[in-house]
């Protein structure tokens, strides 16, 4: 399992090999000469790292999409409800009007 940091906006771009420091990330393999000890697959160890950060990107964006699906929902409901209210005031209002009208209870203008 791959470390994963509390603090979900510290960059994980100063240190190229994170896990290397808990002791569970071999690091960079090297080549056979002592001389040059170089990374033999440098490119590919940078691709190991943003290929893991691109699946927590991935994981994190699913909850984003869950929490605006569920966003949208409560704001339909609450659209709804106020159409229903504006609905409900309106046929009120219009039987105010004609109860005016029968009584004759209009003001005279």
């Amino acid at each position: 399992m791959f470390y994963r940091s509390p603090f979900p906006f510290e960059s994980r771009f100063l240190n190229p090999f994170p896990l290397q420091c808990f002791g569970k990330y071999p690091g960079p393999q090297t080549t056979g000469d002592p001389m040059t000890n170089t990374p033999e697959s440098l490119v590919l160890e940078h691709l190991r790292v943003i290929r893991t950060d691109v699946a927590i990107i991935k994981a994190d964006l699913g909850d984003v999409k869950a929490m605006q699906l569920r966003m949208r929902e409560d704001f339909n409901r609450f659209e709804g409800d106020l159409l229903r209210f504006e609905r409900i005031e309106a046929g009120t209002q219009l039987r105010l009007d004609r109860i005016e009208t029968r009584l004759n209870l209009t003001d005279a203008e």
